[in-house]
């Protein structure tokens, strides 16, 4: 995983992570918005299978495969503990993906 200067969706970096052939390309943040609220969380993604999603007591996922770079949106609400792990991950040995411009409101 890193930040790379090359392709950025807006700005002159964006979030690459590349998928090997037996592990998924992956980086993942732990936020804490308020509890039993209703989110979006929004970003740009770039490459085959590439995912924005949140997991850890919600869960909800975009995927695309495009090559060029698309807006994924994912609604969610947040359970008791208010408590969320939003994340970017390509799929195996499918290359690698880029993120970009994310937002939760």
């Amino acid at each position: 995983m890193g930040i790379d200067d090359f392709g950025a969706a807006g700005g002159p970096h964006a979030l690459k992570a590349p998928p090997t052939s037996s592990q998924l390309g992956a980086c993942a943040q732990t936020v804490e918005p308020a509890p039993n609220t209703k989110y979006t969380l929004r970003g740009w993604a770039q490459g085959s299978y590439a995912c924005l999603g949140v997991r850890g007591g919600v869960t909800g996922s975009a995927w695309t495969s495009a090559g060029d770079w698309s807006k994924l949106t994912v609604p969610f609400t947040t359970d008791a503990s208010g408590t969320a792990t939003v994340c970017l991950h390509g799929w195996y040995g499918q290359g690698t993906v880029c993120g970009d411009d994310f937002t939760l409101s």
